[in-house]
């Protein structure tokens, strides 16, 4: 995130696609050059021409993207310092990418390439931050990443799995027991999957975004009453998030009450009118 923060923040976006459309003009001569070549009974060097000139368009292209990369990991690491953020977790994040490369380093082009090679990267963020000692870690943070990470996984993965990795016994934390709650939900489990939900909401009681997606879990069930409840007592914890506000005006019309729909998604709509939904 401090990252793609770093690009926009350095005007890359609209710098890159003046450069692409640049990159792509030098290209488009080179064609030409190739077409002239090629009607002088030249086919070998057309073919040349074409392939050479394509060849430097993509090179500066990517000179100017590698640049851009190189900046923006210099100030995504300084917007990680200024939040208190660990920075060796940058460190880490490319040691991951690192690990991906499927050619040996020695191997590589890094003329040809869109970013930095990952072990040029992690050697100038390495350099960067020095002798600086790890943070502590932040439980909070902690919490949300593997709660983000936890939803995410029960919705994209086989439900089979989810429950394979967290067991089947309820009772546990409430990020076990929100994970099953989407499996027994892709599984078309009702009765589990509300189970498992209301264990979760036992353990935070306080928690909008459980209720959340307790209204989501019913109303996909097709319990419009109980979806309308949850959602309700979701908005009356977070009410201005609008993704929970428009969970709401889903969750009153489908209850049969579209006034009160339309108004709750008119709020939505006003507090974030770039969400298509």
């Amino acid at each position: 995130i401090a990252h793609e923060a770093a690009h926009i923040a350095g005007g890359h976006m609209t710098r890159r696609l003046d450069n692409i459309r640049r990159a792509n003009t030098i290209s488009g001569l080179g064609a030409a050059l190739a077409l002239v070549a090629a009607a002088s009974g030249g086919g070998e060097a057309a073919g040349g021409i074409a392939i050479g000139v394509r060849s430097s368009a993509e090179r500066v292209l990517f000179g100017h993207t590698r640049a851009e990369e190189s900046a923006a990991d210099a100030s995504g690491l300084a917007y990680m310092r200024r939040a208190g953020v660990d920075p060796y977790g940058y460190a880490d994040v490319l040691g991951l990418f690192k690990d991906q490369e499927l050619l040996s380093a020695a191997h590589q082009d890094p003329y040809s390439r869109t970013h930095p090679l990952s072990r040029d990267r992690l050697n100038a963020v390495m350099a960067q931050i020095g002798v600086e000692a790890r943070h502590d870690p932040d439980p909070t943070a902690n919490y949300w990443f593997a709660r983000a990470q936890g939803k995410l996984a029960a919705f994209l993965r086989a439900p089979a799995v989810t429950l394979r990795q967290t067991g089947q016994t309820l009772g546990k934390d409430d990020i076990t027991l929100m994970r099953q709650a989407v499996a027994f939900h892709r599984q078309s489990n009702a009765a589990k999957a509300r189970k498992a939900i209301d264990a979760a909401i036992r353990l935070r009681p306080s928690d909008p975004y459980l209720y959340d997606l307790k209204g989501q879990i019913l109303i996909e069930s097709r319990d419009a009453k109980g979806a309308l409840a949850a959602y309700t007592e979701a908005a009356r914890l977070a009410p201005k998030d609008t993704q929970v506000l428009a969970g709401l005006g889903r969750a009153h019309l489908a209850a049969g009450n579209p006034k009160a729909a339309i108004q709750t998604l008119e709020s939505a709509r006003a507090a974030d009118t770039s969400d298509p939904t």
